[in-house]
């Protein structure tokens, strides 16, 4: 069983971010846990760590966009992530893998194939308010891949939107396999 690490920071400047459940408001003394699933404040910005392996999700201080950058053992781990970093930032709430989604595309470069995806998930999203809570990746090379996103449509009543995601850009888009572990730096307009 894989464990993932996960690690956010959220700047104090600009509109709130949140990952898992982040208060709009710091709590009232420096230093202390909130009682929001582990949040710390530490003078400068809100940081949020959970236990799951070997994948690391931080969220990038960024003026107007949101940046975010993952670290994965293997690619098919960095974008598996990358979508569940993108749901989290969309919404708050569970998602239930009750629906499947395919998806299938093909790219000029990894980088690119990175935010294709990204970008087809947004879509599912506008166009037919389906939240991704997980993928499964049939086929997964350099310029292409195929899978399926599980996950459910948007439910007033147990989700609650965070943030419009506009779309995943190429502007500072970093994707590399970095000795054992694969990188990417992602940043979404909103």
């Amino acid at each position: 069983m894989e464990v993932y690490h996960f690690s956010f920071h959220y700047p104090i400047s600009g509109s709130p971010v949140r990952i898992g459940a982040c208060p709009r408001s710091p709590p009232r003394h420096p230093s202390t846990r909130s009682s929001t699933r582990g949040l710390l404040w530490e003078g400068g910005g809100y940081s949020y760590s959970a236990t799951i392996g070997s994948v690391v999700t931080r969220l990038l201080p960024h003026t107007a966009d949101l940046s975010v950058e993952v670290e994965a053992p293997t690619k098919r781990a960095l974008f598996c992530e990358f979508a569940r970093a993108l749901t989290n930032l969309m919404v708050e709430g569970e998602v239930r893998p009750s629906r499947q989604e395919a998806v299938s595309l093909v790219a000029l470069d990894q980088p690119s194939l990175l935010v294709c995806f990204l970008n087809e998930l947004i879509f599912l999203w506008e166009d037919q308010n389906f939240l991704t809570r997980d993928v499964r990746f049939t086929v997964l090379k350099s310029l292409s891949l195929q899978a399926v996103c599980l996950g459910e449509p948007f439910s007033p009543d147990r989700h609650r939107i965070w943030h419009s995601m506009k779309a995943a850009t190429y502007h500072q888009l970093q994707l590399a396999r970095m000795g054992r572990v694969w990188r990417a730096q992602v940043l979404f307009d909103v």
